[in-house]
């Protein structure tokens, strides 16, 4: 089901603001939220592969794609916020993984960034938010690739609490490179709209349409694009 579609985006709305979300939960997503995931990653990722995953957190599916390309492959984990990376950094001891305190975007800037107690919550926020919150500088994918002389990862993860879109559009060079065949991209639509990005779902996929990606959802929060 594509679920950026007109319909389905007011629906969504619709379920949210009736209470209809928690009661159709277990319907669409199975026994936990991400139950999905981490299958389509199993039968995507290839030994050898680079992978990226962007918004690592505490490195979850950092050290998942780890073991999926193997000692042949190599993980880059980016994560902003530097608390967050601090524990990162502890968690990960792979010797096939660089993590790095880096953030993306649609254009380098300094962003005010939320700096809750709850590591999984922190995320970019406008100027009108007044809790406590920290400075952090952000860049682009393709501005990094080119200072850094890296290789074009195979594999992208993205989950950036409803930045995906900015993220995507700081990536235009590398969208259009063979080499990157795989992106598995969190969408979450309810910050969008509150951003007042109007089915941001939908601007997401006719990038990566236009990038030469086909288009299909795991569920109604997992968007996967791969290489034609």
């Amino acid at each position: 089901m594509n679920y950026s579609k007109f319909y389905l985006y007011w629906f969504r709305r619709l379920s949210r603001t009736i209470g209809l979300t928690k009661i159709l939960y277990p319907f669409v997503y199975g026994k936990r939220y991400e139950s999905k995931v981490e299958p389509k990653l199993n039968s995507s990722v290839k030994i050898g592969d680079i992978a990226w995953d962007i918004g690592a957190n505490m490195g979850l599916y950092t050290k998942i794609l780890s073991t999926l390309v193997g000692e042949k492959g190599f993980v880059r984990a980016f994560e902003p916020h530097p608390k967050t990376f601090s524990k990162l950094k502890e968690n990960i001891k792979n010797t096939n993984i660089e993590i790095h305190n880096i953030g993306f975007s649609a254009k380098v800037e300094k962003v005010k960034f939320s700096d809750s107690n709850n590591h999984e919550l922190n995320s970019i926020m406008d100027n009108s938010y007044t809790g406590k919150f920290l400075e952090v500088n952000i860049t682009t994918i393709d501005k990094v690739i080119i200072e850094k002389n890296w290789r074009i990862p195979n594999v992208i993860k993205i989950d950036v609490e409803g930045y995906e879109l900015d993220i995507i559009k700081g990536m235009n060079l590398t969208l259009y490179d063979k080499n990157l065949r795989f992106l598995l991209i969190e969408i979450h639509h309810n910050i969008m709209d509150k951003r007042k990005i109007n089915n941001g779902a939908q601007q997401i996929e006719k990038t990566l349409e236009k990038a030469n990606f086909n288009i299909s959802w795991i569920d109604p929060s997992h968007l996967v694009a791969i290489r034609k």
